[in-house]
């Protein structure tokens, strides 16, 4: 019976079920499973394997291969002591000599245990094959993480042994159960030679001296690389440019039957589409192209190419999906990204970018053109070359040179040294700045070359790359900078300097000399309100704050909260004059902004679009539309521009000048139609949109003109007066009239008020108003309309809110229906005086033909006080409104309130 166990569970061990991960389509091209065949010489550690060394990385720290289930592999350690005298019995049967237990049953992994440092683990290179894409698979899994992190990169290195590409697994941290995630195929840089997996375990501003991280089945898939390009190498056109995209595959081991093109809109609606049938032998020839002879070790890859002229394409983000057909069944997808830009009017003002190290996919060459393309007004570039590379030096300063005629200002930036070139593509390979810059004749001399070309080329010089504050806690730091300055100014005209800065520390008061600005950056990007709140909290100084403005990551937030939370932030800079705004890294897809191969994200135009037309703006204001859109209006005396949304889809009417365009944060533009009294008619979405074109002294006009009092007391039929303050903030003398119309339970004088106003002066003009006894309390918006005469005619309105009623009392009803039908309507007082108040309340129907309920309601100082109304087949009143009317005992008025029945 032992000995048929033994063999049920050989066979139980070599069926499929028991084998380790999923079955994929894709092919392995390895993988380590950490289990007997990757340690050949018994010494737990993975062969070819190699763990970093020095200070960080603590030689003391376990890292070794251990069954994931210690009583397993005790219990088959026996069972192979136990199957030692059938083993001869075994081989004659067909299984192999060194056939046993413990290595065939028990699981296992690579461990890391901590106690404190990092930890750093790297694979053999495995020979990458341009014709292919790549997919990386990884298990990881963690136990009592409390500060460290645990995470997988796959790295494409070239022939020298530097990083061109990184792809990376989330961080995990706490207690995980083991998770394997697998990230998306990418093609291989072409520059790429092998790739190497490198296993992670880093800490925090701390570092954990328990816990551990496990690492297991590391797999590399191969799978056909299809690839989806433009005509334009960087996706971007000009309105009416034609546009073609193509579709290339390689690595096909069976027959491609059907191509499908997809193009979308932004948002993902369905544009166009068009089909390649490839049944047709001549079709397939061309497409396909020669075939490569078979060779003995397998079948022979194919590879086609074709391409889809697009229709033509108005200003916009495009997306083009190519989908492979075997039969009918799908294979694969690839993607291509294109915009189509719309020369807009304006400057980008401070908003501008962070580029990388040169590795960045845009030479120094293209670089100037295609940042004006995007709308960049301030790029930020890394400037430390070896001081051997002239070619290079040169090059950085005909960009430079090229920069300062496009009107794009510069700051160099020192980030990392020559020889530390491979950590720009590795950012968590960075060393910090400081330490390197200790002694300056370590330095100084690399960068004298390159300063003597740049000195009259850019003045702003940045102390690190973003998130570099390996200074900020440096002692006697204003003289270590101001000598840092010095050394750097040496070469030319004088400099100023730039360091970054965490958001969350106290800003330095001890900046001397050339030091004057520092770059405040946030582990998350700070919400609207935030931003706002942080910037109005900043001391005014002599230090220039610029600050870092990446827009919320895609893996988290839907495009809408996205595009809203960005040019909300946008908005912001400007309110507050924030003198430059980088996006740290456009780059980053995660961002969306460029993808890596730098064609555009989802997220470039309402960047462009925004920085574009409001950058060279200053705030002015808000606008009161009449239905109560968000708004801001930014103008320069010359050209104004109104930014607005809703949160939900509605029309305004309001007359803001002549001429006005709309443009979407996509850059599409259209006229805006006119009603019969010349307003425009504005259909508003939840997305922010431009109104360009506006009348800037109309504007100025409407923000300038203050109503006080702000309310009104609900007395009905007493005259209160209204004092309305206006500037002229037109180039010349007004005259005109306003007149105000009110809600229609309210009485006002019928003849116009007149303006006579002078340039640049002020004055007050006033209107009477009175509430009938069926005035409702609460906010109203009202309406003056104005018709003034200045360099020309116009006509447009004001709208103002006041608020009616006291405010030493606060009504609050609310409605609800009780099981049997009937009308429960709640009526909560709330006295927010110092005094006792007492009210008869009355509730009525809207047709006035049942007869109405009373109550009286006494509530104490600062007290409130809820009283119930109950009507039977109250369902009845469903789609009518009802009248709440409070009247005080101890005075004369009455408070009025209308009370809609709705479900």
């Amino acid at each position: 019976m032992r000995l048929l166990a033994i063999f049920a569970a050989t066979i139980l061990i070599a069926s499929p079920a028991a084998a380790k991960g999923a079955i994929s389509t894709a092919k392995t091209v390895t993988q380590w499973s950490f289990n007997q065949s990757d340690d050949i010489n018994y010494d737990n550690w993975p062969d070819n394997w190699r763990r970093r060394q020095g200070p960080q990385y603590p030689a003391y720290l376990s890292i070794e291969i251990v069954p994931k289930s210690t009583e397993l592999m005790e219990a088959a350690i026996r069972a192979d002591h136990q199957f030692g005298p059938y083993r001869k019995l075994a081989e004659r049967m067909g299984m192999p000599r060194d056939w046993l237990f413990a290595e065939r049953l028990v699981d296992r992994y690579l461990r890391v245990q901590l106690n404190g440092g990092a930890a750093v683990v790297q694979s053999p290179p495995v020979k990458v094959e341009s014709i292919y894409s790549y997919r990386f698979v990884g298990s990881i899994s963690t136990k009592g993480l409390k500060h460290d992190s645990a995470w997988i990169e796959f790295l494409f290195i070239d022939a020298e042994g530097k990083v061109v590409g990184a792809h990376s697994t989330p961080k995990f941290s706490g207690d995980t159960d083991w998770t394997q995630v697998a990230l998306p195929a990418v093609p291989p840089p072409h520059d790429a030679a092998n790739i190497i997996a490198r296993l992670n375990v880093q800490p925090g501003r701390e570092a954990d001296i328990y816990g551990e991280a496990g690492f297991d089945n590391i797999r590399i898939e191969s799978l056909p690389q299809l690839q989806v390009t433009t005509d334009q190498p960087r996706g971007l056109y000009a309105v009416g440019q034609p546009a073609m995209a193509s579709c290339h595959v390689s690595g096909l081991a069976e027959p491609v039957t059907r191509l499908r093109f997809r193009l979308q809109g932004p948002m993902g609606e369905r544009i166009a589409e068009h089909e390649a049938a490839l049944e047709n032998d001549a079709t397939a020839r061309r497409l396909h192209g020669p075939q490569p002879q078979s060779n003995a070790s397998g079948p022979s890859q194919q590879s086609l190419t074709t391409s889809w002229q697009l229709p033509s394409l108005g200003p916009g983000f495009y997306r083009v999906h190519v989908d492979l057909f075997a039969n009918e069944t799908q294979t694969h997808t690839a993607t291509a990204t294109l915009a189509v830009l719309e020369k807009l009017s304006g400057q980008s003002g401070p908003f501008g970018w962070t580029l990388g190290s040169g590795h960045d996919p845009i030479s120094r060459r293209e670089l100037p053109q295609w940042l004006q393309q995007c709308g960049v007004g301030w790029v930020k570039y890394p400037c430390w070359l070896d001081q051997s590379d002239t070619q290079g030096a040169d090059d950085l300063a005909w960009m430079m040179e090229r920069l300062q005629e496009r009107g794009i200002n510069s700051v160099g930036m020192l980030d990392q040294p020559p020889h530390e070139t491979r950590t720009h593509n590795d950012p968590r390979a960075r060393k910090p700045l400081a330490p390197l810059l200790r002694n300056p004749t370590d330095w100084q001399p690399q960068l004298e070359a390159l300063l003597t070309r740049l000195s009259m080329r850019t003045t702003w010089w940045q102390i690190g790359g973003e998130g570099d504050h390996s200074f900020l806690r440096h002692p006697n730091l204003a003289d270590t900078i101001d000598e840092i300055r010095r050394e750097l100014q040496g070469f030319g005209q004088p400099i100023r300097v730039a360091l970054p800065w965490p958001w969350l520390d106290p800003l330095p008061t001890d900046y001397t000399g050339g030091w004057k600005a520092v770059c405040m950056t946030e582990p998350e990007p700070y919400t609207t309100a935030e931003l706002d709140a942080n910037l109005d909290a900043m001391p005014s100084d002599g230090l220039e704050k610029w600050i870092t403005l990446d827009p919320l990551n895609a893996d988290r937030y839907l495009l809408e909260d996205r595009i809203r939370d960005l040019v909300g932030r946008m908005l912001t800079v400007r309110r507050h004059n924030v003198p430059i705004a980088f996006v740290s890294n456009p780059f980053n897809s995660e961002l969306g902004i460029l993808n890596p191969d730098a064609t555009p994200g989802e997220m470039l135009l309402p960047w462009r679009t925004t920085a574009t037309l409001i950058g060279g703006l200053q705030y002015e204001g808000a606008l009161q539309m009449p239905n109560r859109s968000q708004n801001v209006v930014m103008s320069d005396g010359q050209r104004a521009v109104m930014v607005v949304w809703n949160t939900e889809p509605t029309e305004e009417r309001i007359y803001l000048g002549d001429n006005v365009q709309q443009i979407d944060v996509w850059g599409r533009g259209e006229e805006v139609p006119t009603d019969a009294e010349g307003r425009q008619i504005i259909q508003i979405g939840t997305l922010p949109t431009f109104l360009i074109a506006i009348n800037p002294a109309i504007a100025e006009f409407r923000l300038a003109a203050d109503l006080h009092p702000t309310r009104l007391e609900s007395l009905p039929g007493r005259r209160q007066t209204l004092h309305m303050r206006l500037k002229n903030t037109f180039e010349s003398t007004i005259t005109g009239r306003f007149t105000l119309q009110p809600p229609i339970t309210w009485e006002t004088q019928q003849q116009p008020t007149t303006v006579n106003l002078g340039e640049s002066a002020t004055a007050d003009a006033t209107v009477d108003v009175a509430l009938r006894s069926n005035a409702a309390i609460g906010r109203e918006r009202v309406r003056f309309d104005f018709l003034v005469d200045a360099e020309k005619r116009h006509r447009f309105s004001i709208w103002r809110d006041l608020d009616v009623g006291p405010e030493d009392i606060q009504i609050d009803p609310s409605i609800r229906f009780d099981p049997s039908g009937s009308l429960i309507v709640t009526v909560n007082l709330i006295n927010l005086s110092d005094r006792q108040q007492d009210y008869n309340c009355y509730m009525l129907t809207q047709s006035q033909t049942r007869r109405h309920q009373r109550n009286q309601l006494s509530v104490g100082p600062q007290q409130q006080v809820a009283k119930d109304f109950v009507w039977a087949n109250g369902k009845e009143l469903l789609g009518t409104t009802m009248t709440l009317q409070a009247q005080d005992r101890n005075s004369k008025r009455v408070l009025i309130y209308p009370i809609p029945i709705e479900h």
